[in-house]
């Protein structure tokens, strides 16, 4: 600012004298040229100045892009750690051997295997396919076993019942687990039910679970497979049905 100052006190210096004729004669020429010197001086100060403020402002914006670009590389970081962390990978199709007849598909989500409403199951014993439906609010699965007899083998509790699947009726012998009692809004004093240990193939599941076993002719379905086969093991897509391959045995 005081440079500015001088520089306009220094040109009104020079407009007096050129400005004014009969005042040039009285005023000392070498003042004249100190006067010219230091407006020279002053312009050159002003315009070194100029040019600093110049590479300031240059360099205040290199520092800012490179600020803007160093949080652009941190957010991009972020966002990939937050993509490795949170990713859910999609169903992946596993592809298995059947035999020599071919390649089968069996559908899965990360471990789990996914299942329609319906699916094709086969116990063992007696080695039959029955469709089964999934029921996530059943705690246990289910059975359909008619004419149930219990007797007892080698001093333990065994249970000998039919089922019946598409008009053929099978006999079945399995040791009893134990017995739960089963209490319905139709009979308030509930039923006694015996718990049986079968070997269940969906899929690529092949593991045994329990059944209770109840009179189920009047449902649409033989079998129900509740959570103690889904969880940990399957997810339920109920707009979908038969999902999973039907087993067929080697023997086949």
């Amino acid at each position: 600012m005081r440079r500015i100052t001088k520089i306009l006190l220094c040109a009104s210096t020079v407009w007096l004298l050129t400005g004014c004729a009969g005042l040039a004669q009285q005023t000392n020429i070498d003042e004249l040229r100190n006067d010219v010197m230091l407006l020279r001086e002053s312009l050159e100060s002003a315009q070194g100045d100029e040019k600093i403020e110049q590479a300031l402002r240059a360099l205040a914006k290199r520092e800012a892009e490179a600020q803007i670009q160093g949080l652009r590389a941190k957010i991009e970081g972020v966002e990939e750690q937050i993509a490795q962390t949170c990713t859910q990978a999609p169903p992946v199709l596993v592809e298995c051997e059947e035999n020599s007849a071919g390649v089968i598909r069996i559908e899965v989500n990360n471990d789990k295997l996914i299942v329609g409403e319906v699916e094709h199951a086969w116990i063992d014993p007696p080695g039959i396919s029955i469709r089964a439906r999934m029921d996530t609010g059943a705690a246990s699965s289910s059975l359909s076993a008619q004419e149930v007899t219990e007797f007892e083998r080698d001093g333990a509790n065994w249970v000998r019942f039919k089922l019946t699947v598409n008009g053929t009726s099978t006999t079945i012998e399995r040791p009893v687990k134990r017995y739960v009692r089963v209490i319905q809004q139709s009979d308030r004093e509930g039923s006694r039910r015996a718990v049986v240990d079968m070997r269940v193939f969906v899929g690529d599941i092949n593991e045994t679970f329990e059944f209770t076993l109840a009179d189920r002719t009047h449902l649409q379905h033989a079998m129900v497979l509740g959570r103690n086969f889904l969880t940990d093991i399957a997810l339920v897509d109920v707009s979908q049905q038969f999902v999973q391959p039907a087993y067929k045995p080697e023997t086949q």
